[in-house]
């Protein structure tokens, strides 16, 4: 996997949750803003819902599975 299809589904309009694959764990992603790139675009830092911190190599990522698209609720 590309460290671009990482970046793609996070800059998604409109964002959809995704899980991310890396050696030996996951890691959902449920706003794009809980992730923060180095300046070498290679490394990130992610913050999951639950307090969890991830440091990671994104090019360590295996796999990428977006969930499904949440529907808008009818008033």
């Amino acid at each position: 996997m590309t460290t671009n299809a990482f970046k793609d589904a996070l800059n998604a309009k409109p964002f959809r949750r995704f899980t991310i694959h890396l050696p030996g764990r996951t890691v959902e992603i449920t706003h794009p803003e809980q992730v923060a790139f180095a300046n070498d675009k290679a490394s990130a830092v992610l913050l999951t819902p639950d307090g969890h911190i991830h440091i990671l190599d994104v090019r360590e990522i295996n796999g990428l599975e977006l969930r499904p698209a949440r529907r808008g609720n009818a008033a």
